[in-house]
Formats: structure tokens, C-alpha cells, sequence
């Protein structure tokens, strides 16, 4: 959710990939493009750092984390 919308790719009673208003009403799915690329970007950012972490405990034995 951001920028007074929200995103959602699928769920019940939401088709794929569709585009709401922050009340709730649907919308064209463009209006959601930046939403998802920032979205993308985030869950991009996030698996690197758990893989980093999880790649840096595997040598060591150690439990990931700083």
C-alpha cells in the first residue's frame, strides 16, 4: 500500500494483479505502476539481505545476524 493505493496480486474475491483506491474501489491497474515497482524493489533489497545473512552463517556455523 502506498501513495493512497493499494496493490494486490491476488487473493479471494480480488482478481490477479488488480489496482483499489485507500476506500476501496477499484481502479485501472496503471495507477497502481509505480506502487509495484517500488514494491518490487523492496522484496528485491530484502531477499539479498536474508540471503546475505543466511550465506554469512553457513561457513561459520553461526546464527544469522549481526
Amino acid at each position: 500500500m502506498g501513495d493512497e493505493r493499494l496493490f494486490a496480486v491476488a487473493g479471494q474475491d480480488i482478481p490477479r494483479r488488480a489496482c483499489f483506491t485507500a476506500e476501496g474501489a477499484r481502479i485501472e491497474r496503471e495507477a497502481c505502476t509505480g506502487l509495484v515497482e517500488r514494491a518490487r524493489r523492496a522484496l528485491a533489497v530484502s531477499r539479498a539481505i536474508a540471503d546475505h545473512d543466511l550465506a554469512r552463517a553457513l561457513p561459520s556455523g553461526t546464527e544469522p545476524g549481526p
